[in-house]
Order: C-alpha cells, then structure tokens, then sequence
C-alpha cells in the first residue's frame, strides 16, 4: 500500500514578514529558511525577487550559503507586464535569475485588479498568464500557480475567473502532453496543442483553449499497462470519466469501442484502426501539477 505523503508550503518569508513591526534582513531570512529545513518543509518560499534589494539578495545569497537538506527554496512572482513578451519582461527575467528550481507565479484572477491595477482588458490578463507559465517551464522551471483573490473573482466574474484557471490547467496539460510525446514507451499522442496533431492549425483557430483530453498509445500490450495504472497510479486516478479536477485515465480498446459503440466496419474500420491501433489511453488532465502527474505516469509506463 502506498504511503500518503503531506507537503507543505511555507510563506513565512515573504507573507510572515508584512506584518507591521516585522522586518527580516537577508541574514535573518537564510536563517529561517534553515530553521524551515530543518523541520522538513517541502517547499520554503524565499521572497518576491526584483520586488526590493533585500529579496535580492536573499537569494543571491541562498545559491551559496543556502544547503538545504529537505526543502526546495521557491521564487515568488507575478506574470509579465500586459505590454510585454515574456522573454523581454523584468519580472520574469528576475525570478529565473533567482534560480529556484520552483517558481511560485501569481495571476490576478478578480476582474476588478484586471481593470484598476493591471488596466488591461479580461483576455490579455489570461493570455498574460498562459504564456507566463509556457515561458518559465520553457526554461526548465517548475511552476506553481497562485489564482489571487480567486472567491471574490468569482463572485464577480466567474467567466473571467474561471478563464484564469483554464489557461494555467491547459498549459499543465501541454507539460503532460509534451513529456508523453518524448516517452520511450509512447508510440503516438494526440492533443489539439501539440504542432503534431493533424488539425492543429485549425486547432489555433477554433478553440480559445486547448483543455486537457490527451489521447496516446503506447508501445506494447496496452490492456497489460491499463492493468499496471489501475494497481501503480498514485496521482492520477484511473476511472471513466471527462473534466474531474482529478487526472483521470483509462484504457479504450478498439474491439471493446466497436462492440459497444461504433460498430464500424470496412473501409470506415480500417480507417479508426489507422487512428487508434489495438486501443487508446484517453487521460483527462485534472489541476495537480505536472510534474507530479508526469513522475506518476513515468513510473507506471516504465514498470512493465
């Protein structure tokens, strides 16, 4: 039986230390984040690097002097300016020159920041957190997702709300796709955001997100894998089901989708068999992060 695992994220050094009358130097955040160490906190947010000198360098300071043992130091930050790329936006540039491995990015979700802080319009400030994120993990960063303000977006504009969600869960599910697409025991993936995918032009033009169905192959007995994710999987869930906020895969045999659905005979059979072979995984993306739900699938795709 697998043991459940607990991680916590800690914000005591850049959250704790707004309180009035608490003022941190650097020194004294290292110490601290040695303290959070110690106690076996998985990850330790550092600070807002590029924000002010001291969160500067806090973590100048932490490649050097900071060894940590259990926890992985995060960089806090917000997405790129409306009016920027993101390979041309300081703040970006300031939270990979801090060199976390994690990297914690917050997006306004409350259209009323949209409006009076950032001064923007609804779809830049969800394109400003889409590419934000395909940026940051382009450059091989870990990235965390904070909605800020999320409730009381909602409650304003759930549309809007809920349109910040879905660009950050369609580029989780791009991370997945991708890894799954590089995968020694992957024959073939299909997801409308991959430039693989036969209409993924038309794609581009029809859909304002890509969502997170994938479908794949794999190399091999598929029904024997399906079996090993029912007994490995530890993250993703293997059900039948379309848009949990779990990840959710399952195993579609060909024959078992004629007998029961299709019916396809002929030329029409033939064609589906070209598309989907002996059968095809169809996985459901849900809100973990991608790295954990990559690390899942690896281990259960590699244990056969």
């Amino acid at each position: 039986m697998t043991t459940q695992r607990v991680e916590i994220y800690d914000t005591t050094l850049r959250d704790g230390t707004q309180q009035e009358g608490i003022s941190l130097t650097a020194g004294d955040k290292l110490q601290v984040a040695r303290l959070l160490d110690d106690l076996g906190v998985a990850y330790v947010e550092g600070g807002w690097p590029g924000a002010n000198p001291k969160d500067d360098e806090f973590f100048q300071r932490a490649k050097t002097e900071l060894d940590l043992a259990n926890s992985t130091l995060v960089a806090f930050g917000s997405t790129r300016h409306s009016k920027n790329r993101p390979d041309e936006d300081e703040q970006l540039a300031a939270l990979l020159a801090a060199e976390t491995d994690v990297i914690c990015l917050v997006g306004k979700s409350w259209d009323y920041h949209v409006e009076h802080a950032l001064r923007t319009t609804p779809d830049e400030a969800v394109a400003m957190v889409a590419d934000s994120i395909e940026y940051l993990r382009s450059q091989g960063r870990r990235v965390f997702f904070d909605a800020e303000h999320f409730f009381d977006g909602y409650r304003s504009n759930p549309d809007f709300a809920r349109a910040v969600l879905s660009a950050a869960h369609e580029a989780g599910a791009l991370e997945v796709a991708r890894f799954l697409e590089g995968h020694s025991k992957v024959a073939k993936v299909l997801y409308p955001g991959l430039a693989s995918h036969p209409q993924h032009d038309l794609a581009k033009r029809q859909m304002a997100n890509f969502s997170g169905m994938i479908a794949f192959q794999p190399k091999g007995d598929g029904p024997a894998l399906a079996a090993r994710m029912a007994e490995r999987l530890e993250i993703v869930h293997y059900a039948v089901s379309l848009g949990h906020h779990r990840s959710l895969i399952y195993w579609i045999g060909t024959d078992d989708v004629m007998a029961s659905s299709f019916a396809l005979e002929g030329a029409q059979l033939a064609a589906y068999r070209a598309f989907a072979g002996d059968g095809i995984f169809r996985l459901s993306v849900g809100l973990e992060d991608p790295e954990d739900l990559c690390r899942d699938l690896d281990r259960a795709l590699l244990a056969g």
